[in-house]
């Protein structure tokens, strides 16, 4: 497999309490940035080529820094442009706890596979076993009850040939009617019909309907490594990281 091109969603800018006039990413946190601690684990990893990041940051891991759009779905789109060919690693930046393995692992089912999307999904169980102080949202299905990563991999041919779908999907990722058109009734009903009796979904059954909306070839990969679905949106997710941080330093 070659090396993939990283990019990083550096675009919001920090809250929590934090200097609001820098970028989230740039939070101090155990003794370097939010997106220091993502850098350092893309450098290790062997799998990983250039580091992109979207967003008025700075480290010295980064290969390219390109000023941010006005929304996650701009930058996402810029970050893409930046990229000539071939699988994206996409990651947003606040999950300081990621570890080069979660991104290795990852990687080695997702990239040069021929899938267009590939999407992590972790247990409860691994969550809970690691991290019990983070509360996630997580959905049942048939094979036990998941959170998905906050990273994910895409190629360069369908972001280019699928955009106007991508976005459509964004767009109407918290407005249930809107998310009813792009996803189609069918789609809609088996979700459903899946939340209420969840032996009916499996992961094959959501990669496929998912892979038919989008046009594409979808993967769920299954990954042990919590540390990539541990994402700080809030507050107490902020002070549990610093926690972490502080008991690793001793």
């Amino acid at each position: 497999m070659s090396k993939v091109t990283a990019v990083i969603l550096a675009g919001a800018k920090a809250d929590f309490g934090e200097d609001t006039t820098i970028s989230r990413a740039m939070i101090p946190l155990g003794g370097d940035t939010m997106i220091g601690h993502i850098t350092k684990a893309l450098k290790a990893s062997p799998s990983v080529g250039k580091i992109i990041a979207v967003g008025d940051v700075a480290d010295g891991n980064i290969d390219e820094i390109i000023s941010p759009g006005d929304s996650l779905f701009a930058n996402l789109l810029k970050g893409a442009e930046a990229v000539p060919e071939g699988d994206i690693l996409i990651l947003t930046c606040d999950i300081p706890l990621i570890t080069s393995e979660g991104a290795e692992h990852f990687l080695a089912e997702a990239a040069g596979r021929g899938f267009d999307f590939a999407v992590p999904i972790i247990s409860k169980e691994d969550c809970l076993a690691k991290y019990p102080q983070f509360k996630r949202t997580y959905l049942r299905i048939a094979e036990g009850t998941f959170t998905l990563g906050n990273i994910m991999m895409i190629s360069k041919d369908f972001i280019t040939s699928r955009r106007k779908t991508i976005e459509d999907a964004y767009n109407a990722r918290k407005n249930p009617l809107k998310l009813a058109r792009v996803l189609g009734p069918g789609v809609l009903l088996r979700l459903i019909l899946g939340a209420v009796f969840p032996g009916l979904l499996k992961t094959e059954s959501l990669e496929n309907m998912f892979g038919k909306m989008l046009g594409a070839k979808v993967k769920a990969v299954r990954s042990p490594y919590a540390e990539i679905g541990e994402d700080i949106d809030k507050q107490s997710d902020l002070d549990a990281v610093r926690a972490v941080f502080a008991e690793r330093g001793k």
